[in-house]
């Protein structure tokens, strides 16, 4: 059992877990590596992507809640 962040009620017992993610940002993965013709250590990107900076755990019906909410009321969760 969890409880919905968005409605704020306990979840059946058995009843599945929706991650919401309502923030992310970029994210520049770097890694020393090292460079064979020039004999030292230099500190490049090695991927870039994403990252979660945000998440609620809803229920079904807090999932269908937000999908029915205006960008106003979404805000207030972002919060």
């Amino acid at each position: 059992m969890f409880k919905c962040e968005i409605l704020g009620t306990l979840s059946q017992p058995g009843e599945k877990m929706q991650k919401l993610v309502i923030k992310t940002r970029s994210k520049r993965y770097m890694e020393w590596v090292f460079n064979e013709e020039a004999r030292k250590s230099e500190f490049v990107e090695v991927g870039e992507g994403f990252e979660t900076v945000k998440e609620l755990r809803v229920s079904e019906a807090g999932l269908a809640r937000w999908s029915e909410m205006t960008p106003e009321h979404r805000a207030r969760f972002e919060k």
